[in-house]
């Protein structure tokens, strides 16, 4: 798959309300609190028409050290972004690829996004919204939260692909 600078080694579609297979490769995720938040997300959207596909290729510890719920609440609001863009557009795809690379986690969550979402520094400003006022606020909790956890959070926007790439350094992991 050419999304996120070529990240995704290979890609399984899927709709988890229709099709099982998104269970076995979530199901590597050794984070029960993790996984069990991927299943119900990824289950609403297939439910809701949102084409998936799902790269999980290796048992993944996803055991944070410092602040455990602030992993469930970033990777919560992207998926909870990447799904509402989805539904307010025709067609699309959402993509998530969970995978180690030399120690460190990286969870990439990835959307068909048919609208240029302009400035991404402005996106991530709180209360900032190109969806109307009284909104804004949750990818800069997000980043907030990466922050403090010392986590990394990068958003990009290319050939209409909206993508979130949050990395854990193997060393806020428990072993």
């Amino acid at each position: 798959m050419a999304g996120a600078g070529g990240l995704f080694p290979s890609t399984y579609p899927t709709h988890p309300s229709h099709d099982r297979p998104a269970r076995p490769r979530l199901s590597k995720i050794q984070s029960p609190d993790v996984r069990n938040l991927l299943f119900t997300k990824l289950a609403f959207a297939g439910t809701n028409g949102i084409d998936l596909s799902i790269e999980v290729p290796d048992d993944i510890h996803l055991n944070v050290e410092r602040n455990p719920i602030y992993l469930v609440r970033i990777i919560g609001i992207l998926l909870d972004n990447a799904i509402e863009a989805l539904s307010n557009q025709e067609g699309g795809k959402l993509t998530l690829a969970v995978f180690e690379d030399l120690g460190d986690v990286h969870l990439i969550i990835e959307n068909d996004c048919q609208e240029d979402p302009g400035d991404l520094n402005k996106l991530l400003e709180a209360g900032y919204s190109t969806k109307g006022s009284g909104r804004g606020l949750g990818l800069s909790n997000a980043l907030e939260l990466a922050r403090e956890s010392q986590f990394q959070l990068t958003t990009q926007f290319a050939n209409q692909r909206f993508t979130q790439h949050l990395l854990i350094r193997k060393e806020l992991l428990v072993p």
